[in-house]
């Protein structure tokens, strides 16, 4: 498909937004760390396919027996495993791990910028995959509560990004939010999101 080429080609050769993209979904006063020797190496994949002629992607929400981020919607993914060569290789496993799908090597789109969860102290790279079709899932349950097939154009809607407070028991954290529905998706994943949307818009507007 022309959209799914043009996003390989430029994925792989351009410059990509990182940072200016991140910051839009940043949580006010929280530090943006950019580099560091000390975070362990993770991958989540973005999974794009076609759904009535309609562009999505796929989301989970995480069980809430999980230690960290337990609750939040989220990618695919998880830390690199000593068997894994690359941290491809950790994006396929933990896709085929947590929701039952296949990934190869032809799948494979591109890469976005990584970021760094000081929370958890992971280094997270986020890879872009492809599918023609998505049969069914088979969902572990230990992992993963539920599945989310994600509509591209109303999840980006402008009036689906929102801002709210929460307390962690110190102080309130402000945080801008993506609304889909009934699920809210802010942090790490709707920072990865903001550059995927940046780069998609602008490939689709050639």
């Amino acid at each position: 498909m022309k959209f799914i080429e043009k996003l390989k080609q430029n994925l792989n050769r351009t410059t990509l937004p990182g940072y200016e993209a991140h910051k839009k979904m940043l949580p006010k006063g929280r530090v943006y760390i950019n580099d560091s020797n000390f975070y362990k190496e993770s991958a989540v994949n973005l999974i794009l396919f076609f759904k009535s002629n309609k562009l999505h992607f796929i989301l989970t929400k995480r069980s809430e027996n999980l230690v960290h981020h337990s609750g939040q919607i989220s990618l695919p993914g998880g830390a690199k495993d000593l068997t894994d060569k690359n941290l491809w290789e950790t994006a396929k496993r933990e896709t085929f791990e947590e929701i039952g799908i296949d990934i190869v090597d032809a799948d494979f789109v591109g890469k976005l910028s990584e970021l760094y969860v000081s929370v958890s102290g992971y280094v997270v790279h986020p890879f872009v995959t492809f599918l023609n079709r998505i049969d069914e899932f088979s969902v572990n349950s230990a992992e993963v509560a539920r599945v989310i097939e994600v509509d591209f154009d109303q999840f980006f809607k402008s009036s689906n990004i929102l801002k709210k407070k929460i307390s962690n028991n110190v102080y309130d954290i402000e945080y801008p939010y993506y609304k889909y529905f009934n699920d809210e998706v802010w942090g790490l994943t709707a920072m990865i999101l903001s550059e995927f949307y940046e780069i998609s818009v602008c490939f689709k507007q050639k």
